[in-house]
């Protein structure tokens, strides 16, 4: 099977495959909440070279030039990364269990559903720092939500609970943002 082209893509392509199997084996860990971030990219264009753990590094280095660069906005674009790989795995396994029928791949999807509603109701003001990049972070999970949705072992509670911690609270504070003008 292909490994996925970036890192932090939303697998759907070659390396769909790959992405569910490997989340089949990995734990499920939701970043922090973001703060305002930066560009994750030198200025010699080259994307910062991310940990292979999930939490943040005090620097980060440019594979292309070997500049080092720190800072609260650094470890908020590498959360932002994790975020959206994520995410990305969530569709990729609710997708994988549309195609296949397999069991393993919408539990794996419902738990990582499941830990971002947890995460967002622990989090005051959400994940995101602002509704919209908001609504584009819960997108993918809205999509996996709704491929595991009939899913047989998807209970009622687990429906409930991700749906008020989670789907609708990001939606309320999309409108909120809208009625401010934000």
């Amino acid at each position: 099977l292909q490994p996925p082209a970036s890192p932090h893509a939303i697998y759907v392509g070659s390396g769909l495959f790959g992405v569910a199997n490997q989340c089949l084996e990995s734990d499920i860990h939701v970043p922090g909440r973001l703060g305002r971030a930066a560009d994750f990219f030198c200025d010699c264009g080259g994307m910062l070279a991310l940990p292979n753990e999930i939490h943040e590094r005090k620097t980060y280095h440019c594979p292309c030039c070997s500049r080092e660069f720190s800072g609260e906005e650094y470890d908020d674009d590498a959360r932002r990364v994790r975020h959206d790989e994520l995410v990305g795995k969530a569709l990729s396994l609710a997708l994988l269990y549309g195609i296949e029928r397999d069991d393993a791949y919408g539990r794996k999807a419902a738990d990582i559903i499941l830990k971002c509603a947890e995460a967002y109701a622990s989090r005051d003001g959400g994940i995101m720092p602002d509704a919209a990049s908001e609504a584009a972070w819960v997108m993918p999970l809205a999509q996996a939500y709704d491929l595991i949705y009939h899913w047989n072992n998807f209970s009622e509670e687990a429906v409930s609970r991700a749906e008020s911690t989670l789907f609708m609270p990001v939606a309320k504070r999309l409108v909120d943002a809208g009625n401010q003008g934000v």
